[in-house]
């Protein structure tokens, strides 16, 4: 009877865990626009013989996201800002708290950012730039961010 009874409360347990999928990351679009958990993803594949977006450097990169919004960085107009895609994090004041999350881009003066860029998602069109000392991703943007998809 409790061999039955271990085994009725072992069973569900082992059900779920051999359930649990780990996010597969989809293959980077050069022509469309790509999520930012798909970019991060794919950053955490990045190894000094396999760099995909070093052999991307200089190309166009699509992406869409939540603007991230913090107490010091309250102007959506500075130079230096990060898409993330949850967007209940956009609140957060900690940057280290999110930064696993976000795809830092960089928004030259031309650019344009529409009225009241927190309130949807966002779609950017940059440059893509590898910055091979600090391993990190950084996207210059020279184009009107959207609310829509604009190819």
């Amino acid at each position: 009877m409790k061999t039955k009874l271990i085994l009725a409360t072992l069973l569900p347990l082992l059900m779920c865990v051999g359930c649990r999928k780990d996010y597969e990351c989809n293959e980077l679009s050069w022509t469309g626009y790509n999520s930012v958990k798909d970019i991060k993803c794919n950053l955490s594949k990045v190894t000094k013989k396999d760099n995909l977006f070093l052999s991307h450097e200089g190309d166009t990169l699509r992406l869409y996201g939540w603007l991230f919004h913090n107490e010091y960085h309250n102007n959506p107009y500075a130079g230096v800002q990060r898409l993330t895609s949850n967007k209940e994090i956009i609140g957060e004041i900690n940057g280290s708290i999110i930064s696993g999350h976000c795809v830092t881009i960089t928004i030259e003066e031309d650019s344009i950012m529409p009225e009241n860029p927190y309130d949807s998602m966002l779609y950017v069109t940059g440059v893509v730039h590898w910055s091979a000392s600090a391993r990190k991703l950084k996207i210059y943007v020279y184009d009107k961010i959207t609310k829509t998809p604009e190819l």
